[in-house]
């Protein structure tokens, strides 16, 4: 854990990492993976926020995607937001920010994943969750 609040300026020490992990009933699981506990280390920091009550929140596959893409989603309309653009793109940014830049995402990638379970089950193909 020092090694990945070492890498960049992290909110939390590593100490509070580990604490969140194993309070948070169902994410110390999900962390066994190398990619979700990934996934886990990027939101920990804003479900820490409300430092009452970690150990109700119930942390599912699900919820820590979803609460991924979300705070991923978020980052990059800061991005976009200061990012200098010619009149074209503004406009288009305009247009992607009225319609709900971070909802219109979220729902993209809920259907994305949506279908590829469908198509994985019509092959016969069972997902693997380790």
């Amino acid at each position: 854990m020092n090694q990945y609040v070492n890498l960049e300026s992290r909110p939390l020490t590593a100490e509070a990492y580990v604490s969140a992990l194993a309070t948070i009933p169902g994410l110390l699981d999900l962390a066994k993976n190398p990619f979700l506990l990934t996934l886990a280390l990027e939101i920990l920091p804003s479900i820490v926020k409300d430092k009452q009550g970690l150990s109700t929140v119930m942390m599912t596959r699900c919820l820590l995607f979803s609460m991924f893409a979300s705070s991923w989603f978020d980052v990059n309309k800061r991005r976009l937001q200061n990012s200098p653009l010619n009149k074209i793109d503004r406009g288009k940014k305009g247009q992607l920010f009225d319609r709900g830049f971070v909802s219109q995402g979220l729902n993209y990638v809920t259907r994305l994943a949506e279908e590829i379970l469908v198509r994985l089950q019509a092959n016969s193909i069972s997902p693997v969750y380790p």
